[in-house]
């Protein structure tokens, strides 16, 4: 799992395929939370927002302040991006409470069968 609070843990994912989706909705939260001179480089992430870009075998979610799989949390929503001609991005909005968001990002393919069929149902929805 990739965590992302700063710019620069962003631009550290500059090849990914999600790493445009991911730049346009990390500078949204600069412009939303951030004071007027604030810069991206500058802002970090509070711990009431987390975004994150799972990998293979990712399935804790504690870093995050999740308990259990990905399947086990309630999402806001999941929006199915294409990315490239051939590849998609899954956007998941999590709000484990009142007061924290959380993004997390998977490249589709990337996360065990089940999850993948489990996302695919989510995003139809």
């Amino acid at each position: 799992m990739k965590l992302i609070k700063r710019y620069a843990d962003l631009e550290r994912l500059a090849a990914s395929p999600a790493y445009e989706n991911l730049r346009c909705d990390f500078l949204g939260l600069v412009g939303e939370q951030a004071v007027d001179d604030a810069s991206p480089d500058s802002f970090i992430l509070e711990a009431c927002c987390h975004m994150a870009l799972l990998e293979p075998g990712d399935t804790d979610l504690a870093a995050l302040g999740l308990r259990g799989s990905l399947r086990e949390q309630w999402p806001e929503y999941v929006e199915r991006v294409l990315v490239g001609r051939s590849q998609d991005l899954y956007r998941i909005g999590i709000m484990p409470d009142n007061e924290c968001f959380i993004l997390l990002y998977t490249i589709q393919g990337t996360l065990d069968p089940e999850t993948e069929v489990w996302l695919a149902e989510q995003a139809q929805l």
